[in-house]
């Protein structure tokens, strides 16, 4: 019975593995990106996209500055990297966060 449970307890732990490494990186430079509990809207080369997030989300940009901007409401844990961003928002923050009150967000 104890191997069983052993068992049970590591296939949990291997199938759950890949929800928890799940971390993408978006072009704010092409279009405004929206972050919610679980997923990432964004705009790519070929068009919109909503991708699982799960908890880490890198912001990058290519070309010059840009007006669009990172809006994240959330309730759950994120990590937020800006990486070499220049966003000249013309009304309003650049960056937006509404998190709830037992919400971690790193920036």
């Amino acid at each position: 019975m104890r191997r069983m449970i052993s068992l049970f307890s590591a296939l949990l732990l291997i199938a759950s593995l890949p929800l928890s490494a799940l971390a993408i990186t978006v072009d704010v430079g092409l279009g405004n990106v929206t972050i919610d509990d679980t997923h990432v809207k964004y705009t790519t080369a070929s068009g919109d996209a909503n991708d699982p997030h799960g908890g880490s989300v890198t912001v990058i940009q290519t070309g010059g500055t840009t007006s669009n901007t990172v809006n994240v409401t959330t309730s759950t844990d994120l990590t937020l990297t800006l990486k070499d961003v220049d966003i000249d928002a013309p009304s309003g923050a650049a960056v937006n966060v509404n998190a709830g009150e037992e919400t971690t967000v790193t920036v």
